[in-house]
């Protein structure tokens, strides 16, 4: 009987302490060397799940933090250094990040450097050692596109020519480097479909894939990456690719109805008689940001010709208030609308198929779409492992509001004229031909 209750005692015993270890969330600690003390965040969730929070650094770079997923989950973080940012054509997109994957009771190390920070080493679990396979393949291409980041960053505070053959160099330079990374990205998902970086590798590249080659690799993903919430994820950018053919040049522009940000009823078809220029972006997204410059250089020339631009912003929570900072910020003159208000009755995001931000249509006099460019193209430039080249995707873009204000305090600082092979320098020549100037 005694025997009986001994081992009926160890068992709770173990049974509490195994409770208390699931409970006590992960612990992630490390070393980049060389980084800023109060640059480092660690970014989980999205819209009003998003929790952000500065990890302190001592002055080599050393650091320890706790975090807690929500109970036996996989919790997915971005560990961010806002202090750097990756410069694409129009601007600067979010601090360089590193993706790592927690669970309750796990001890993640982390290891690496300032200046190779997106292919730092990370460990702890399976699914970081699964990432660290990727970060292995793609590693030289990624420290030659950080390396043309900088180069890209030149170009553009230099204010050089758009024909100069330094900056057609640089840019030829990275275009060809994320085709080479892409490539690797689609060659590793292929050879790796049970690996669950494997999806988020997918949904990093889903914007700027076609809707074909979408649907066949998300189709050899093995099943139980496919219980995931990031495979519903994938799941919504197919049918955002399907909507989005329903959006097409030639069609007409899906009318909708919603209040501005002063609470004015705007219906898109009230506009006919004039070309409209819909923005889609969010005040999370550095891209977006960092293409108002322009957008507003664009407006000023030719809102006395017709041109209408509204602004509609996916902010992913029902909250206004960076909405509405980051309008006064970039001092955004034009209809300003909210997705999340009324969503229940118009999305128009989903209306238009929008998985990626920004993007960018622009509709003729009898409300036709005639051009479209998605957030991937918008803003192609210096990719990491961690994210999407380029663009924010609504599945895999985490963001702190640090990480922001250095994407929109760089993008003030860039040219407002982009370089020829961009869509904005052919929406700009498609406006001078519409309007004659």
């Amino acid at each position: 009987m005694k025997r009986f209750l001994f081992m009926l005692s160890c068992v709770l015993i173990t049974n509490i302490a195994c409770s208390q270890k699931k409970g006590a969330g992960y612990t992630v600690k490390g070393k980049i060397e060389g980084i800023p003390t109060g640059k480092l965040y660690y970014s989980t969730g999205e819209g009003d799940d998003m929790k952000n929070k500065l990890v302190q650094t001592d002055a080599n770079g050393a650091f320890e933090f706790r975090d807690t997923a929500k109970g036996n989950d996989v919790e997915v973080g971005m560990l961010m250094d806002v202090s750097q940012a990756s410069f694409f054509k129009g601007g600067a997109t979010m601090g360089v990040r590193l993706r790592i994957f927690g669970m309750n009771g796990d001890v993640i190390n982390v290891s690496g450097t300032q200046k190779g920070f997106e292919v730092a080493q990370v460990s702890g679990n399976k699914y970081n050692e699964q990432a660290m396979e990727y970060t292995a393949k793609v590693k030289d291409v990624q420290m030659q596109l950080r390396a043309n980041s900088d180069d890209i960053r030149k170009v553009m505070l230099a204010k050089e020519a758009e024909d100069s053959p330094n900056a057609k160099r640089v840019y030829n330079e990275t275009d060809q480097l994320n085709t080479q990374k892409r490539n690797i990205t689609k060659q590793f998902i292929e050879q790796h479909p049970d690996y669950l970086i494997s999806a988020y590798l997918l949904s990093d590249l889903s914007s700027s894939m076609k809707m074909d080659e979408l649907k066949q690799l998300y189709g050899k993903l093995d099943g139980k990456i496919k219980s995931f919430p990031i495979a519903k994820s994938i799941e919504e950018q197919i049918t955002g690719k399907q909507q989005e053919g329903l959006t097409e040049a030639g069609l007409v522009a899906p009318d909708f109805v919603k209040k501005d940000m002063n609470g004015k009823t705007i219906r898109l078809s009230d506009y006919k008689g004039k070309y409209v220029l819909l923005d889609f972006w969010g005040s999370w997204c550095g891209p977006c940001r960092a293409s108002h410059p322009h957008l507003k250089e664009m407006y000023e020339q030719y809102k006395e010709d017709g041109l209408v631009v509204i602004g509609v912003a996916e902010e992913r929570t029902t909250n206004k208030a960076a909405w509405l900072k980051a309008i006064k910020d970039d001092g955004l003159p034009w209809t300003q609308i909210m997705n999340e208000e009324g969503k229940e009755k118009s999305d128009v995001v989903t209306l238009y198929g929008i998985k990626a931000f920004p993007t960018k249509i622009l509709l003729d006099k009898e409300g036709k779409i005639i051009w479209r460019s998605s957030g991937s193209s918008m803003a192609a430039g210096v990719g990491n492992p961690g994210g999407a080249d380029g663009a924010n995707s609504a599945a895999s873009s985490t963001a702190s509001s640090a990480a922001n204000s250095t994407a929109s305090s760089a993008a003030k600082t860039v040219p407002k004229r982009l370089l020829g092979n961009t869509p904005e320098a052919r929406l700009d020549k498609l406006l001078k031909e519409i309007f004659g100037k």
